[in-house]
């Protein structure tokens, strides 16, 4: 992009309400260094609570400049959060999960009204909610006292798998409901930053949109990362009634941190577009992979490499659901190669 269509670009932006035409130009807000750093927090997530609470374990050396606050572990719900603030930001940490087996096989979780919000038909993965709701008031009360503290510093929330599921919950959760009133920092709800990677879907497409239009609405940011093949982001499935939100960066390199911008976010938060995903991004794929979800920008997403607790994890994914994941690919492609040649012979018979 040359000086003049940057000008062009920012006076555009500017000049809307709420920037509908630019949400494609949202990347440049992305930064390589800060999604580094999410991973290499969600990838601390992993580790034992006594090393997260004494900032010692392995990868916590990536992120020198972070003091703890608080780590919550729920072993009931199997959770587990951590709240502290680096030199930029405040930052929220959510453990993923050993297995996925059970909230994508459980029909029970499929639809359950999201209670944070006024959103009428919003809709949440039930399994989802309730571990977030095993965090939610201790990571809110924390977060209460740092935003008090650091009054105009950005939160940072991440998450891989599971964990990104949490993330944009508490994100969403933080922009609508804020934990300290706006009127006690000087009006202003601060600056939330989601890094998810590996992320399930959350939600149905009125959650979606409403996730959308409430990050773009107050210039907050939300990327979605997807390493190559993983299957975890295409569960559960859209024939569930789940959908994305957020704007998908997937990495379909063999370079680690080489990656495509996706169009989802194209027209996301006009009422009359429906929100969708990028069909040539990762719902492309027509041979998911389970062993991709365990690796993101060339880094190990658990604790430390374990051989043993990779092969676990596969384990939990069964053939039958990666078939399922690949059917519905290869069905939304038909249907959109079919609707779009039926289009075509129809101009040529009117022309």
């Amino acid at each position: 992009m040359n000086t003049l269509e940057t000008i062009i670009l920012i006076i555009g932006c500017a000049s809307l309400p709420v920037p509908s035409s630019c949400l494609l130009n949202a990347l440049r807000d992305y930064s390589e260094d800060t999604a580094m750093s999410a991973l290499y927090y969600a990838k601390s997530s992993y580790c034992a609570s006594p090393l997260i609470s004494n900032w010692t374990c392995e990868p916590c050396s990536n992120n020198t400049h972070f003091k703890v606050a608080r780590c919550y572990e729920n072993s009931t719900a199997g959770t587990l959060a951590f709240v502290g603030t680096d030199d930029r930001s405040i930052v929220v940490g959510f453990r993923g999960t050993i297995s996925v087996r059970n909230w994508v096989e459980d029909i029970s979780y499929w639809g359950t009204p999201f209670p944070y919000s006024d959103c009428a038909g919003c809709l949440v993965h039930g399994g989802f909610l309730g571990a977030y709701d095993s965090l939610r008031s201790s990571v809110r009360k924390t977060l209460r006292g740092l935003i008090e503290a650091h009054p105009g510093l950005p939160i940072l929330i991440t998450g891989h798998s599971l964990g990104g599921a949490l993330a944009l919950l508490t994100a969403v959760d933080a922009i609508s409901n804020p934990p300290l009133p706006p009127s006690a920092i000087g009006g202003a709800v601060p600056h939330v930053r989601l890094y998810t990677f590996g992320k399930p879907r959350v939600g149905n497409p009125t959650f979606a949109h409403w996730v959308n239009v409430l990050f773009h609405s107050g210039r907050h940011e939300a990327y979605r990362i997807v390493h190559r093949r993983d299957v975890v982001p295409h569960l559960p499935l859209v024939f569930m009634g789940f959908l994305h939100s957020g704007h998908e960066l997937w990495f379909n390199y063999s370079q680690p941190l080489k990656y495509v911008n996706c169009s989802d976010m194209q027209d996301a938060i006009s009422p009359s577009v429906a929100v969708n995903e990028d069909h040539n991004c990762s719902f492309s794929v027509h041979r998911s992979s389970v062993a991709d979800h365990l690796w993101y920008l060339g880094v190990t997403t658990r604790c430390s490499f374990n051989s043993t607790v990779e092969s676990n994890f596969t384990s939990t994914i069964s053939d039958e659901m990666l078939k399922l994941v690949d059917e519905e690919h290869m069905q939304v492609h038909y249907d959109e190669y079919s609707h779009n040649s039926h289009a075509t012979d129809m101009a040529e018979s009117l022309g």
